[in-house]
């Protein structure tokens, strides 16, 4: 992070369809440093993540989505912070670390039976599925 509380990205990875998507986000998180909306921000974040795992930067998304965690945890925003615990969770699957992916798929459709959330917890159960056949 800078010091403006801002994060450091690396250059846009990936094909050039990306490269648009990705500096708004980056626009997006700088407008958003230093407090202004740390939900909003939290969002961003996320959906960042979710970019970068679409391009292969799993380990900057895995990073990214467990800030963007603590951001919507901070903020009070338990769909954002579910949200952001699936994302990590698909960073593992992607580097093939299903162990530590269950481990968190596990508490995330915890978090969704709570929140009601029965769409999110569809995927999370089929993300299980996956990872559990993977072991």
């Amino acid at each position: 992070m800078s010091e403006s509380g801002s994060r450091d990205f690396r250059p846009a990875p990936g094909p050039a369809r990306v490269q648009r998507p990705y500096q708004l986000f980056r626009d997006a998180e700088g407008r958003l440093s230093g407090g202004v909306d740390e939900r909003l921000r939290a969002e961003v974040w996320n959906e960042l993540a979710i970019l970068l795992i679409g391009v292969g930067s799993v380990d900057e998304a895995r990073d990214l989505a467990e800030q963007a965690r603590e951001l919507a945890l901070a903020g009070g925003d338990a769909r954002t912070a579910a949200m952001s615990l699936g994302n990590q969770a698909v960073a593992l699957m992607q580097e093939h670390r299903f162990p530590e992916a269950i481990g968190i798929l596990e508490q995330l459709a915890e978090e969704q039976e709570r929140l009601g959330d029965a769409a999110g917890l569809a995927v999370t159960q089929e993300n299980l599925e996956i990872s559990r056949a993977n072991l």
